[in-house]
């Protein structure tokens, strides 16, 4: 009991940004939150009831002096997914009252990964609309759309189209992705199995029925380097740039995994503790992450997640 007490005291060294009392106050005076820019005190009442305004964007927001101590005051107007999306204002929210995380907060931030985390390049040169940066925006369109188990897709409107956007996008099912993907032709392909045995052929869905596989995940693998996709159920393409024993590894491990297989990565969490990993999507499985926004962070282009932040 007294080595948790203690853990809990250093947490909040950590984590504390200001030792503020109601005294302290001043009308005008600039703090520092964590993740959202500087704001102003405005105004106060109570200790539970203190109105600041951030300096970036000009919302104002009814806060407590405790939260200013842990830097704990969200600004919704600031850019803070991937540096472009922002929460807004409204009846949405990113985890639903059941504690499950929101399906239109996932694929909102998946169609933002995809186009500003860096990561695949075949997405390099597509963008979201400004409106959708919003994520109340989104999710009232999500859902007058969204079908449960569809994908969110941006070619079939509009062929060739890369901007995300309400007169732009529409949900589909796996199968209607697949066939505008590949344009109902054939596709080539050259697949190796966990075995190691090579399989080449020029019908991609037949192979998949007669193996087992999901199409879209082995549709992904078989795209040009860089890959959405490294692997399915031990499933890899034969020339995917790996050499001999990278692929091996790859295979025994049965997972994804990130383009640059022995880098390592520093993260530190909440309690000052630092972790080195190589494998992300591993690391946040483990510790109950989000793959995409860890990336992000790992790239720079998050300050934190969850209270874990990239190791300077």
């Amino acid at each position: 009991m007294v080595m948790k007490m203690e853990k809990n005291k250093l947490r909040k060294k950590v984590i504390k940004l200001y030792n503020l009392k109601k005294a302290d106050l001043k009308v005008g005076m600039i703090l520092d939150s964590k993740n959202y820019g500087k704001y102003k005190v405005l105004s106060w009442n109570f200790v539970k009831d203190v109105q600041v305004q951030f300096i970036e964007t000009g919302h104002l927001v009814n806060t407590s002096i405790n939260f200013m101590n842990r830097g704990f005051i969200k600004d919704p107007y600031k850019p803070h997914v991937f540096g472009i999306g922002l929460y807004g204002v409204g009846k949405y929210r990113s985890v639903l009252p059941n504690g499950k995380k929101n399906i239109a907060y996932s694929k909102w931030t998946g169609m933002l990964g995809r186009c500003y985390d860096g990561i695949m390049d075949c997405y390099s040169d597509c963008t979201v609309a400004k409106e959708w940066h919003n994520f109340q925006n989104f999710a009232t369109w999500h859902h007058e759309n969204y079908i449960d188990g569809y994908e969110l897709d941006k070619d079939i409107k509009i062929r060739g189209n890369r901007i995300y956007g309400p007169d732009t996008c529409m949900y589909v099912s796996q199968a209607e992705n697949l066939r505008a993907m590949y344009n109902d032709k054939l596709i080539k392909f050259a697949f190796t199995s966990p075995d190691g045995i090579k399989y080449k052929g020029k019908n991609l869905r037949a192979f998949c029925k007669k193996h087992g596989l999901d199409a879209g995940n082995m549709g992904r693998i078989n795209r040009p380097a860089p890959n959405m996709y490294k692997i399915s159920k031990g499933w890899t393409k034969t020339n995917n740039g790996l050499s001999a024993a990278e692929n091996v590894a790859l295979r025994a491990g049965n997972a994804s995994l990130q383009s640059t297989l022995n880098q390592e990565f520093k993260l530190i969490n909440g309690d000052g503790v630092i972790f080195t990993f190589t494998n992300i999507s591993e690391f946040c499985r483990v510790y109950k992450l989000n793959n995409s926004t860890i990336c992000g962070l790992i790239k720079g282009k998050q300050i934190q997640h969850k209270q874990w932040r990239k190791v300077t």
